[in-house]
């Protein structure tokens, strides 16, 4: 599970910023006219032209990634694109065998896990600045779906619609500015990278090499709707949330140094790819602050325990983590974790006895070659009642 799960008129402006060195430009309307018509200045190229590849060279490792990809999207497909591929183009699927240890998953069953996220509309405040602030109206819904519903263990379907305020402080360096040979390099290796793995690498080193520690944040306001599998337990949740991250995109990152998570996993690179041990500056962990109003009048569990069917304050707290750990073949695998926790605030008595008044969840995801993917995860999320520890084998599929 990412995170919150990285790009730029969300950060596609961003992404335009720190990948093409130069500043934003745009013209005409502020929806997708005006993402046709963002060009980067330092190479002349248009956005919408430039290769998917390079648009994600540096975010693959980011967990941050939730507003700017249904952005990026947006920027990147033609206005020819069809319909129903571009809708596909949101989801991304995980099917999966899980069996857990204890709860109600001891036998193993087969689910999947998705995750759907697409920009309504979006915009740029300040597009001729080198930090513009972004602004976009998405929607959202991820959980997971077992075949059998009462053997879900992560019984949570989750759906939203949100206003987010963005924007990427730092990236290129202000002193830095491009030679007429340094240009014309920079548009061969974006040409080249879209079948060619090796320029697709040297393109990401381009990329950062006049590069600065870069801090991102998420402002957001939604409505949500959470509920279980079998639509027995539902609630709305209305709040905001803040969502903040710092990225040095530089290979060799002084700062990488500070990122001790990254440790084990830098040593582990070391190792099998026959580099050296360098802690990266690129996965430094994504944290969400929220805070939600709840409205428990659908929840009939709760209802059973307190008939107060008043709306309450939650807080939540979610933690995500993904950094590389081996290249198979031309394939970058990866291992990302991620920790929620949710506590309401002022819980009654019976509430706080029945011990549904907060819930935690780690998961933790390995790649594995062609897509295949392991996982665990302990804990439960709002709406289960129950901790589970569940096994999982599944299989990436992006569309």
């Amino acid at each position: 599970m990412d995170f919150p799960g990285f790009h730029r008129i969300r950060w596609a402006v961003w992404c335009a910023l720190v990948l093409f060195s130069a500043r934003a430009v745009a013209q005409g309307d502020a929806t997708n006219d005006t993402a046709a018509a963002t060009t980067a200045n330092t190479n002349s190229i248009p956005l919408k032209k430039a290769p998917e590849a390079v648009l994600q060279a540096l975010f693959r490792e980011d967990t941050f990634n939730g507003v700017t990809e249904p952005v990026r999207r947006r920027i990147t497909q033609s206005d020819h694109t069809n319909g129903f591929l571009g809708f596909l183009n949101d989801w991304h699927l995980r099917p999966k065998i899980f069996q857990g240890n204890g709860g109600v998953a001891e036998a193993a069953s087969l689910g999947f896990e998705f995750d759907y996220k697409k920009a309504l509309a979006s915009t740029t405040l300040r597009q001729s600045s080198r930090q513009p602030i972004g602004f976009s109206l998405a929607i959202e819904a991820k959980g997971d779906v077992a075949f059998d519903a009462d053997r879900n263990p992560n019984n949570l379907l989750e759906s939203s619609v949100g206003l987010h305020l963005f924007q990427g402080i730092g990236g290129i360096d202000p002193l830095y500015s491009a030679t007429k040979e340094a240009q014309t390099n920079l548009q061969r290796l974006i040409m080249a990278s879209t079948t060619n793995q090796a320029a697709y690498i040297q393109a990401a080193k381009e990329f950062t090499a006049h590069m600065r520690p870069q801090f991102f944040y998420d402002l957001q306001a939604q409505v949500g709707f959470e509920t279980d599998q079998q639509f027995h337990d539902k609630q709305w949740a209305y709040g905001g949330k803040l969502a903040l991250v710092f990225r040095d995109w530089r290979a060799d990152s002084e700062v990488g140094w500070f990122n001790v998570f990254d440790y084990p996993f830098a040593a582990f690179r070391a190792l099998a790819n026959k580099e050296k041990f360098q802690p990266s500056g690129r996965t430094f962990p994504s944290v969400v602050v929220g805070l939600d109003l709840v409205d428990p009048t659908g929840n009939d569990s709760r209802q059973a325990i307190d008939a107060d069917d008043a709306a309450y304050p939650r807080l939540r707290v979610e933690v995500g983590f993904k950094t590389p750990v081996l290249r198979w073949r031309e394939e970058q695998l990866y291992v990302s974790a991620a920790f929620r926790h949710f506590q309401e605030l002022g819980a009654s008595s019976a509430i706080q006895s029945a011990d549904m008044d907060r819930s935690d969840y780690f998961v933790v995801k390995v790649d594995l070659p062609y897509k295949f993917n392991i996982s665990y995860s302990t804990g439960r999320l709002p709406l289960d009642r129950s901790d589970d520890q569940v096994y999982a084998v599944g299989w990436t599929l992006n569309f």
